[in-house]
């Protein structure tokens, strides 16, 4: 399970790799791991552009311009993996976003 100190690394990375990209694509395997249906998730969220990220307690926040946040909870072990341009994607994963420059991250939880 992570503990706060890693979560606001995590957090802070995130934010460092992803703040100012635009959200162009958005694939959910697992919907149970949203708390809306994937359509509307996915119509929130795409073409939005990341404003930040941060963290509180064990949440991650993720704002998108102007008012939308996707928070993530790792709960007790997820993995949460940047993807750099053009890299394969991992064999397993539940959740992924995809951005403008062709980078992203994958979430499987």
């Amino acid at each position: 399970m992570p503990e706060l100190p890693e979560i606001t690394v995590i957090s802070r990375q995130m934010n460092e790799e992803i703040a100012g990209k635009c959200i162009t694509e958005v694939e959910v395997k697992q919907p149970k791991n949203l708390n809306l249906p994937v359509s509307k998730f996915v119509n929130a969220v795409k073409g939005r552009i990341v404003e930040k990220v941060s963290s509180k307690g064990k949440w991650i926040f993720m704002k998108l311009k102007p008012d939308h946040f996707v928070l993530i909870n790792l709960g007790m072990g997820a993995e949460l993996l940047y993807i750099a341009h053009r890299q394969e994607l991992p064999k397993k994963y539940h959740f992924r976003i995809g951005f403008s420059d062709g980078t992203g991250f994958t979430a499987r939880f």
